[in-house]
């Protein structure tokens, strides 16, 4: 009888890396992170030691030291072309092609004067030849200041002493007029951009500094008018009007102590002696002498018809004085639009005005 037996069956192991490789899914096992990790570090810390060596520190101070020459280097900014205003050995000003290093070069400075909005270029001899200029004809200017302020003082008078003529005078002056503008501190109109009376911290300055005539003044097209030396003004309404038919400019209010300012230049006053007050019938006695036909074709009859609807009174305005030789009416002899005024030792009762006539 025969005996079968079963052969046990042998189990075969297959090596870690053939599983490995074979399972394709174990890749991602924590094993394999561990050693990358490992890795990783290892090369961080090659790395660091690199870069601390002694050798890349000196490539690092090589390239430190070239960029600040590149960040230094002016050649490109000097050689840039532009447009300037040149003043030339004619004394021409001249629109010229120059570099900033050329201008250098050539010896041009930037003066204070400018040509739109744009500085002007000069030689620096002829910048310091023509302040020496300029100093001289401040000093000559203020020597002729002063010699017009000895020539114009009045010396001091009582009231009481004035003449019957400078009494009659006064009485005929309005004790106040007004003047009205949309923007009293503003030295240019907003309507034709030209030059006008506007107040400053000093009074109420007059447009410009150069004397013009009651035609000129009247003259609302005239181009001098904006840079004149006279204040219009206007004196109050008649009591035997009742309708005001007088040009209104609107806007602010600034009232001008008429009287009270000829008075004190007859008196005087030294911060009186620069203006010159105008009634509207001495302004129509001067249009009548002046040009039959203004500048802009205006007639003399026209223009003497404006000063009589306005009731114009004319404040002929010179400089302060040497040491301020600015073209103003004093502070005091104004009220300011919101009521504000300066009260001193003259007195502008009417009482005292009318004892001056008599």
């Amino acid at each position: 009888m025969k005996t079968y037996s079963t052969k046990p069956q042998e189990k075969k192991v297959h090596p870690v890396e053939n599983r490995f490789s074979q399972d394709k899914s174990l890749r991602g096992s924590p094993l394999q992170f561990i050693n990358n990790q490992a890795e990783g570090h290892l090369q961080q810390k090659m790395q660091e030691m690199a870069d601390n060596s002694p050798q890349v520190a000196q490539l690092k101070s090589f390239q430190k030291i070239t960029n600040n020459k590149l960040q230094n280097k002016s050649v490109p900014i000097q050689k840039t072309i532009q447009c300037v205003w040149i003043v030339n050995d004619e004394g021409n000003v001249v629109w010229l092609h120059k570099s900033n290093q050329a201008i250098e070069e050539e010896g041009y400075v930037r003066t204070e004067k400018k040509k739109g909005s744009q500085f002007i270029y000069a030689k620096k001899e002829k910048v310091e030849d023509d302040n020496a200029a300029k100093e001289r004809e401040e000093a000559e200017q203020l020597e002729e200041y002063r010699r017009r302020e000895a020539e114009r003082q009045l010396p001091t008078t009582r009231r009481r002493d004035f003449s019957k003529k400078d009494k009659s005078r006064l009485s005929r002056i309005p004790k106040i007029t007004t003047r009205e503008d949309d923007n009293l501190r503003a030295k240019k109109g907003s309507f034709n951009n030209r030059g006008k009376a506007h107040l400053t911290d000093k009074g109420l300055h007059s447009a410009g500094k150069t004397p013009i005539s009651a035609t000129e003044q009247q003259d609302q097209d005239s181009v001098r008018k904006g840079r004149g030396n006279r204040i219009s003004s206007k004196a109050p309404l008649p009591e035997n009007k009742q309708v005001d038919n007088s040009q209104s400019y609107g806007g602010e209010r600034i009232s001008i102590k008429a009287r009270k300012l000829e008075r004190a230049r007859l008196r005087g006053k030294p911060d009186a002696q620069n203006v010159n007050v105008k009634t509207t019938s001495e302004i129509q006695d001067e249009l009548q002498k002046g040009n039959a036909i203004s500048d802009t074709g205006k007639t003399r009859r026209e223009l003497k018809a404006y000063a009589s609807k306005d009731r114009e009174v004319h404040h002929i305005v010179d400089f302060r004085s040497a040491e301020d030789p600015e073209h103003y009416i004093d502070n005091r002899f104004l009220i300011l639009p919101d009521g504000t005024e300066q009260h001193d030792s003259d007195s502008e009762s009417d009482s005292d005005s009318e004892e001056e006539v008599i």
